[in-house]
């Protein structure tokens, strides 16, 4: 595994604090209805596992995986690589993501699910960049934070870096 990248940005504690709130808000919000909760793979994965073992509703969980990046690692026209296993017609549906940075991702989403017959389609991302588009709706959010290029916490740099506990800055351009 390489080095650490470099400093901690938000640390363990922080991390379960902001993901406690968010189940709080969610399960407010929720009270009393089921949920289908979906992760965005691979990044959502382990924000999933912790937000939704906090969560007492009834509720079913589900993935996919979207790609805008080409073989050449730039970023491109967005791809459905995985979708649903399970229906979400007629369900209330929570889309959780890592980070939330320029939107694509949410902007192809939401009309995907809607057509596959959801009564309604939230988005809840651990981070949110300050840089991200300013009409983007984004329902619940654990931090703010700058335009760094992050690892650690389910993000990662090549492959890298998901299974750190908290989440550092990272120079994707440094070996």
């Amino acid at each position: 595994m390489p080095q650490p990248c470099g400093d901690i940005l938000l640390d363990e504690k922080a991390i379960a604090a902001a993901v406690e709130r968010l189940a709080v808000q969610i399960q407010s919000d929720y009270a009393g209805q089921s949920l289908v909760v979906i992760g965005i793979l691979k990044g959502a994965a382990i924000f999933m596992a912790d937000l939704i073992r906090r969560l007492k509703l009834p509720l079913r969980v589900d993935f996919l995986r979207v790609s805008s990046y080409g073989a050449d690692g730039r970023s491109g026209d967005l791809r459905l690589e995985f979708d649903l296993t399970q229906s979400v017609a007629d369900c209330h549906v929570l889309v959780l993501e890592d980070v939330v940075d320029t939107g694509q991702t949410l902007r192809f989403v939401r009309p995907h699910l809607m057509g596959k017959g959801a009564l309604s389609v939230k988005f809840c991302s651990l981070l949110k960049k300050k840089t991200s588009p300013a009409d983007l709706q984004v329902d619940y959010v654990g931090f703010e934070v700058g335009g760094d290029y992050v690892v650690g916490y389910g993000m990662d740099l090549d492959g890298f870096y998901r299974n750190l506990p908290w989440i550092e800055r990272c120079d994707p351009t440094k070996p």
